[in-house]
């Protein structure tokens, strides 16, 4: 009896086992909503450059909470904490972005890359002239 038991048990375990094998993978759309979770309540300190050679780069903190994500120093420049999009590649390569834009009508386009707990990305800046300014930005 505890022969049969067992047998059945182990069966059962493998019958388990290999339907989650081949469980139907996620979405596209489950994925993003569950890595954007992820990215929720995380800080980023990073180091932000001119694109090209003029300037220096200066330090930012990139905040994620509650849906929303802020630049600590654009925050006090104007710019109001924007809702952003997530997007995840084949490789896992994890893609935010979003747009902001200060009362003046001026206007800040971001796009991060994560990966291996390295985020990396572009800012280009934009005032309501159309001038603008171009950055890339690396997790510390």
């Amino acid at each position: 009896m505890k022969k049969r038991f067992l047998i059945i048990s182990a069966a059962v375990i493998a019958v388990a086992v290999a339907g989650a094998a081949f469980a139907a993978p996620k979405s596209a759309k489950e994925l993003a909503r569950e890595k954007k979770a992820e990215l929720n309540g995380t800080q980023w300190a990073v180091t932000v450059r001119p694109a090209g050679s003029r300037g220096s780069a200066e330090e930012d903190i990139i905040t994620f909470a509650k849906g929303k994500v802020n630049s600590q120093n654009l925050s006090g420049a104007g710019f109001p904490n924007t809702d952003f999009t997530v997007r995840v590649e084949e490789d896992g390569n994890l893609i935010w972005e979003t747009m902001q834009i200060d009362e003046d009508g001026n206007h800040v386009f971001w796009r991060g890359d994560v990966k291996n707990g390295i985020m990396r990305g572009m800012l280009s800046k934009r005032d309501s002239r159309g001038r603008g300014s171009d950055y890339s930005f690396v997790s510390r």
